[in-house]
């Protein structure tokens, strides 16, 4: 099983209780320490969430809601705090720049010289009124990124198109169509010489397995590359 020696910390807006089974197995993979931070999402998003981790940390902060739709901005308290007391090496963050706390959470890294990933979706063409406002507040957000974990090659390409050389291709095992697919954050900082991006499914297995991890792509014409 491969493992990283440092603390692992990841934010979350919101945890849903079907990605709990894989934070408690990729704890396993972290001796150290994972700690995971979260909020609640709001009533009328009808998302279940757990409360409690068996194998990770998880520490509840305070999700502060504003507007609706294209507008949506989410801030949450405590997160600095959170940072202070676990002083996790890596810091892993959803790539969205919706959520207002993330920037400062970045600095708050930086200013430590620690590593910082992206975990995303991807980052479709935007359109309408605040299109441009919306590209600016995304690139300035991936700017400070050391690198991305994405779920597929169309979010790895859209990625890699602003500005995430695909240094190295990473290809994991594709999951079962029965399970919801959820990304293999675990990159050590020594690995990440340049920003890249990483095309990831794991599977949500149980506590006592080890986390699907991501593994090195072959170099075949055939084969996929990854999307950032």
């Amino acid at each position: 099983m491969d493992t990283f020696s440092g603390k692992v910390g990841l934010v979350q807006r919101v945890l849903p209780v079907y990605r709990a089974p894989f934070f408690n197995a990729l704890s396993q993979s972290c001796p150290n320490g994972l700690s995971v931070f979260t909020g609640q999402p709001r009533a009328e998003e009808m998302i279940k969430t757990t409360s409690t981790l068996v194998d990770a940390a998880l520490v509840q902060g305070k999700n502060w809601h504003f507007f609706h739709g294209n507008r949506y901005l989410c801030w949450q308290s405590g997160l600095r705090g959170w940072l202070t007391r676990w002083e996790p090496d890596v810091l892993i963050v959803e790539a969205n720049p919706r959520y207002l706390s993330t920037p400062g959470a970045i600095r708050w890294m930086k200013s430590r010289q620690r590593t910082v990933i992206g975990w995303g979706l991807g980052a479709p063409p935007l359109s309408g009124a605040l299109a441009d406002l919306r590209r600016n507040r995304r690139l300035a957000l991936l700017s400070q990124l050391d690198g991305m974990i994405t779920y597929s090659q169309t979010g790895a390409a859209e990625y890699a198109s602003l500005g995430f050389p695909k240094t190295e291709s990473l290809w994991p095992p594709t999951p079962s169509p029965l399970r919801r697919p959820t990304p293999c954050p675990l990159v050590p900082p020594s690995k990440l010489a340049s920003r890249r991006v990483f095309s990831s499914w794991a599977d949500c297995k149980p506590a006592r397995t080890s986390p699907t991890c991501c593994r090195p792509a072959r170099t075949d014409p055939k084969g996929s590359s990854l999307k950032s």
